[in-house]
C-alpha cells in the first residue's frame, strides 16, 4: 500500500501570505494618501498666491484701461499734427547741423594733415597719414550726408541714415585709439620719435603731448560719447522729419482729390 502510495500524505502547496499583501495595499494606499495632500497643498498655496496678486494684477488691468481708453486720432488728425513742425525740432535740427559742422571742419583738418604726412620728404609715416585720411574722409561723407538729407527727401532722408550710421563706426575708432594707446604706449612713443619730422612734430612738442595725454583721453572720450548723441538726435530728426513727409504728402493728395472732384461732377452735368 504504501509502495502505490496509499499510505503517504498529500503534501500541500504553502497558503499565500495574507498578511503581507495585505500590508502592501495599505503601504500604497497611504503613498496615494500623501500624494493627495501634497497636491492639495500645492493647490491651496497656487490659491494663496493668486488671491494675493489679485490686487496688483487689478491695478495693473486698471491702468492699461486707463491708456486704451484715450481717443485714439483719425488719419487726418494725425497727419496734420505730423505736418507740424515744432519748436523741439528745430531746436534738434540746430545741434545736429552744429554737430555736422564741427564733424566737417574736424574730418576736412584730418584729411588735409594725413595728405601732408603721407607725401612729405624722407621717413614718412604712411600709417598714421593713412588713418589720418580715411578718418578725415568718413567724418567728410558724414556731414555731408547729413546736410543732404536735411534739405533732400529722396529715400526717406537717406541721407540722414548714413550719416546717423557713421557715428557708431566713428566712436569705435576713438575708443580703439585709446586702447591702443594705452595698451602699447613705449611702441607708440618710439614711432613718434621716429617719423616727428615727417609728422611736423619737435621735440618739445612730443614731450608736451607726453605730459597732456590725460587731457588727450578724456578729448576722445568726449568725442565718443558726442558721436552717440548724434546718433541718437539725427535719428529723431530723420523721424520726425519722414513722419513729416508723409503726411504731407498725403494732405496734398486729399486736397487736390477734394479739389478734382467738383470739377468731374461738373464735366458730367
Amino acid at each position: 500500500m504504501a509502495k502505490f502510495g496509499f499510505g503517504k500524505k498529500k503534501e500541500t502547496a504553502p497558503a499565500p501570505e495574507a498578511s503581507s499583501s495585505s500590508k502592501d495595499l495599505s503601504t500604497r494606499q497611504q503613498q496615494l494618501d500623501a500624494r493627495q495632500k501634497e497636491r492639495s497643498a500645492r493647490k491651496a498655496k497656487r490659491e494663496q498666491r493668486k488671491e494675493a496678486a489679485a490686487p496688483a494684477a487689478a491695478k495693473k488691468e486698471a491702468s492699461t484701461k486707463h491708456k486704451s481708453a484715450k481717443p485714439k486720432l483719425s488719419r487726418e488728425e494725425q497727419d496734420a499734427r505730423d505736418a507740424k513742425l515744432g519748436c523741439c525740432y528745430h531746436f534738434t535740427k540746430g545741434i545736429a547741423g552744429g554737430m555736422h559742422f564741427i564733424d566737417f571742419v574736424i574730418g576736412f583738418l584730418a584729411l588735409v594733415y594725413g595728405c601732408l604726412i603721407d607725401f612729405s620728404g624722407e621717413n614718412p609715416a604712411h600709417e598714421v597719414g593713412i588713418v589720418c585720411i580715411v578718418y578725415g574722409l568718413v567724418q567728410i561723407f558724414a556731414s555731408s550726408m547729413g546736410v543732404f538729407g536735411f534739405h533732400y527727401k529722396t529715400c526717406k532722408r537717406c541721407g540722414l541714415t548714413f550719416s546717423m550710421y557713421t557715428a557708431p563706426v566713428i566712436t569705435t575708432f576713438y575708443f580703439f585709439v585709446i586702447i591702443y594707446f594705452l595698451a602699447d604706449q613705449e611702441d607708440v612713443w618710439a614711432y613718434l620719435e621716429e617719423h616727428k619730422d615727417s609728422m611736423y612734430l619737435s621735440a618739445v612738442s612730443l614731450d608736451k603731448l607726453k605730459s597732456l595725454m590725460p587731457l588727450v583721453y578724456i578729448i576722445l572720450a568726449s568725442l565718443a560719447v558726442a558721436e552717440m548723441v548724434r546718433y541718437c538726435i539725427v535719428k529723431k530728426v530723420r523721424d520726425q522729419l519722414v513722419r513729416h513727409d508723409s503726411a504731407s504728402a498725403r494732405i496734398a493728395s486729399s486736397s487736390r482729390t477734394n479739389m478734382s472732384e467738383p470739377l468731374l461732377s461738373e464735366y458730367e452735368a
